[in-house]
């Protein structure tokens, strides 16, 4: 139980994981059997063209990878916070521009223009971190949609496209999950409805897409239960994978309450054959530029 606390301990919320751990923490996420790498290189071939692309939280890679498999002659310029992350994909997959920023940050002062761009889950980090830098909903969804809306006007390309995968709020998982960040800021306590950063990505679009700017389509998909060696294997990815280790600075008697929680929650998904499997769920949002 100490390990798992203090592997996260000494690292800022921005580093988020290293490289090498994040990797080992990993779990296949597949839906009907497809997995989210396979689901977005079918988007991929459906696309018709893409000259100039981003991609925005990089991570290790595995959207990287994706991406230039099917579209290996494509400029690609990709983002992530993390500096540890941004320069294992950068070196990994030979990337000629690679941006140290927050999403939405860069979105905001972006000048270049692109064809398409894409998100594999990590999207509504960005998202999130922002909207808690409100004291009210309204104020940070004010302006994330005005960022959001900037950027698909003046950065996407006519007849461009943006992907998005984006974690579904009320899937088992993330139920889980999503009790514990509500610790952190009004803005994970959603209760009945889904993520904020959701909801404030779906009224951006809503609201351009009135207005003849785009088309979108959005799909709920199901996850394939993932399942755990054991109980200690689900609680580490939980608390530093899934929670990103933030409540590892707090308090001794606050860890451990969280801690305790959180295996009480991954407990009621044992079954009587003693296997601990839990599903996931996300949505898919394709953007469409007129």
């Amino acid at each position: 139980m100490k390990n798992i606390r203090e592997i996260m301990n000494k690292r800022k919320h921005e580093d988020y994981l290293p490289p090498d751990y994040y990797i080992k923490l990993l779990k296949t996420y597949s839906f009907s059997g497809k997995t989210d790498i396979e689901l977005f290189k079918e988007v991929l071939r459906h696309i018709p063209y893409t000259d100039k692309s981003i991609e925005f939280g990089c991570g290790t890679g595995r959207g990287t990878k994706a991406f230039l498999d099917v579209c290996p002659n494509s400029d690609l310029d990709i983002l992530d916070l993390s500096r540890d992350m941004l320069s294992y994909s950068k070196i990994r997959y030979d990337i000629k521009d690679a941006i140290l920023n927050d999403s939405l940050s860069f979105m905001a002062q972006c000048s270049s223009v692109y064809n398409f761009c894409f998100s594999l889950w990590s999207f509504s980090h960005s998202i999130h971190q922002n909207l808690e830098k409100f004291e009210n909903e309204t104020e940070g969804k004010k302006y994330v949609n005005r960022i959001l809306k900037k950027f698909i006007c003046e950065n996407l390309e006519k007849n461009g496209y943006f992907f998005i995968i984006h974690f579904d709020s009320h899937s088992e998982e993330q139920t889980i999950l999503m009790r514990q960040w509500a610790k952190k800021s009004y803005v994970y306590d959603r209760k009945e409805k889904q993520s904020l950063s959701l909801e404030t990505i779906l009224e951006a679009l809503e609201e351009l897409k009135n207005n003849g700017i785009v088309n979108y389509r959005i799909e709920h998909l199901c996850g394939d239960s993932i399942s755990y060696e054991n109980i200690d294997e689900a609680i580490e990815i939980f608390l530093n994978f899934h929670l990103e280790g933030v409540f590892n600075h707090c308090s001794d008697d606050e860890w451990l309450k969280i801690y305790n929680e959180v295996k009480t929650d991954l407990t009621k998904h044992i079954t009587a054959m003693g296997k601990l499997s839990i599903s996931p769920g996300c949505y898919t949002i394709l953007i469409s530029k007129n």
